[in-house]
């Protein structure tokens, strides 16, 4: 029963630590870094403004070829690990800093691996996936 509790009670902090700021342009790129290094591109999904169907369906053919790949390749199946930590966020094409009407970021990180910054989009107020740079 103890093991129960546990589990349900771990689950639960799971789930809400996956919950996305999208007024926060850090949150949403911690969380496109988080989701691209477990490969799991539906989550992916969530941080793309429903209104780009042209990234939408780009972030479904990635899937399908990963998907396809892992099918391939199983030993390399394996999630990928990265570190990173934040370093930078800053207006897409001005470089300065991101303000009530910034319509582009940049969000960089230390990191060892690729990506290393994440460009997104702002629309209705609320912050999404653009691409890796």
């Amino acid at each position: 029963m103890l093991v129960m509790t546990i589990g349900f009670v771990g689950g639960m902090l799971s789930g809400c630590g996956s919950k996305v700021d999208y007024s926060d342009p850090r949150d949403v790129a911690e969380k496109a870094m988080e989701y691209y290094y477990a490969g799991d591109y539906e989550s992916m999904k969530t941080l793309i403004n429903p209104a780009n169907e042209y990234r939408l369906k780009d972030m479904d053919r990635t899937a399908k070829i990963a998907a396809e790949q892992r099918e391939k390749h199983p030993e390399k199946a394996t999630p990928k690990k990265g570190e990173f930590s934040f370093k930078s966020a800053t207006e897409e094409f001005t470089g300065k800093e991101i303000t009530a009407t910034s319509k582009g970021a940049v969000v960089s990180f230390h990191s060892e691996t690729w990506p290393r910054q994440v460009v997104l989009e702002k629309a209705d107020g609320k912050w999404y996936f653009e691409r890796f740079k």
